[in-house]
């Protein structure tokens, strides 16, 4: 593991970090002060869009950190995906918890905070009664708010006739855009830094560069592809990742087709 070769704490690029080594650029900010302003002071429907490996279920995640104890939180993304496979079951369980939250929400008072993740091919069959119980709760002088989140396949959704029937229900669709490359080299340099890295630069400048237009500036995949070039890096004795490393991994991850030698730096 690169982890003891580089003398990490911990893998500066996990998939699940904790809150602490999140990077928090302007967009990502911007984008949870929107949220959690719409989650005290809005009601109705937004939508999260952004494509896959943003971080918006990271965004989803921390947007329930909020210092507010009226807020109610219920998280619908499990019977979100079970409405793909099976229906019956999915909506039959999202019926379920919408009851349990209204009782909670009436015994205790509060506003409803509904979230569905990975929403993209979530069928019409289960968006009907959520948005119905959107509107209907907010219609009986019981706030609830819903965010859902998915890429620009849902987005598109937004002129199919369901999503019309509710539009007033819809607030300003939040989005989230890929890191440029200085974000992408400072995103590098905090995960690093979070895992008790203390050396000199580990990827070069070229590296970096690459690392950006490879992954387009996604999270998720610069995480897959800097974990692969220090996983080779280690195997292979390399005291640094150049652009050339990052070429043989990038292969490794199915990222690109063009097979290169790495020299060491």
């Amino acid at each position: 593991m690169y982890c003891t070769y580089f003398g990490f704490h911990v893998d500066p690029f996990s998939s699940t970090p904790p809150v602490e080594c999140i990077y928090s650029h302007k967009n990502y900010q911007a984008i949870s002060n929107q949220l959690r302003d719409q989650m005290i002071n809005a009601t109705g429907i937004s939508l999260l869009i952004g494509p896959s490996g943003i971080g918006k279920s990271t965004v989803l995640r921390n947007a329930k950190i909020v210092n507010n104890n009226s807020l109610r939180f219920k998280d619908l993304s499990s019977h979100g995906r079970l409405s793909i496979t099976t229906p019956e079951h999915a909506i039959t369980g999202l019926i379920t918890q919408l009851h349990e939250g209204k009782f909670d929400r009436n015994r205790r008072g509060g506003k409803s905070i509904l979230l569905l993740d990975d929403a993209d091919d979530v069928t019409d069959d289960f968006f009907k009664p959520l948005f119905n119980e959107v509107a209907i709760s907010n219609a009986d002088n019981h706030p609830t708010f819903l965010i859902v989140a998915g890429t620009s396949r849902l987005d598109q959704r937004r002129n199919a006739p369901l999503f019309e029937a509710h539009r007033r229900l819809f607030n300003n669709t939040v989005r989230m855009a890929p890191l440029n490359t200085n974000e992408v080299e400072n995103y590098i340099s905090h995960r690093l830094k979070f895992a008790g890295y203390s050396g000199g630069p580990l990827f070069t400048k070229s590296a970096i560069d690459r690392i950006a237009e490879l992954t387009r500036g996604i999270p998720r995949i610069i995480n897959t592809l800097c974990g692969s070039s220090l996983l080779l890096a280690n195997l292979d004795h390399y005291p640094t990742v150049n652009e050339e490393l990052i070429n043989i991994a990038s292969n490794h991850c199915f990222l690109e087709q063009k097979p290169t030698t790495a020299k060491k730096d």
